[in-house]
């Protein structure tokens, strides 16, 4: 999996409220997918009929602060960990390439699962951590030169923002097409 630079972490490839980029896609599925305010692994299992698993890892802290994640974490002054994974299902297809930036200073357990090789929903609850999201954009952006749908969420521990993520989703098992506008 190819690493991306810092500015390339949370750029989006459509403008605009969140809502209206996901209701860009022509598939159901896929807007259910990017509107869906619960487990993305779960969802992902749903539609692969199986497991996923984290296939590939990639921990670093990072400063500055990505200047999109900045906006979105409220932080500007101290490193933040950058995680980049994937996750495949039990025949080695890559549904998803997540970017994660996250604040580790609010919370010592959560600040783990970060750093751990399971998906990050599943150890966030095995944890403990109980966390909330936002929705903050989703449209298209490239996948190996393709259109592929991506949303990105931050996600809260009590009134803080924990992380920004942003889950880019493989076009050739989610359909990226968007609807004909009139």
């Amino acid at each position: 999996m190819r690493t991306l630079s810092q500015e390339e972490h949370f750029r989006t490839g459509v403008s605009g409220d969140f809502a209206t980029g996901a209701r860009r896609f022509h598939s159901a599925a896929t807007r259910l997918l990017l509107s869906g305010d619960g487990l993305t692994t779960t969802m992902l299992e749903a539609w692969a009929r199986g497991p996923m698993c984290l296939v590939s890892r990639n921990c670093r802290l990072a400063f500055p602060v990505p200047p999109d994640a900045e906006e979105l974490l409220r932080v500007r002054d101290r490193p933040v960990l950058v995680r980049e994974s994937a996750l495949a299902d039990p025949g080695g297809r890559i549904w998803s390439v997540n970017s994660v930036v996250a604040n580790l200073d609010l919370n010592a357990t959560a600040a783990r699962c970060f750093t751990g090789a399971e998906p990050l929903g599943a150890a966030l609850k095995a944890a403990g951590v109980a966390c909330r999201r936002t929705m903050v954009r989703a449209g298209r952006r490239p996948w190996s030169g393709e259109p592929a749908a991506f949303r990105t969420y931050v996600l809260w521990f009590e009134d803080q923002p924990l992380a920004a993520i942003r889950e880019t989703f493989n076009p050739a098992l989610v359909d990226a097409g968007l609807a004909e506008t009139p």
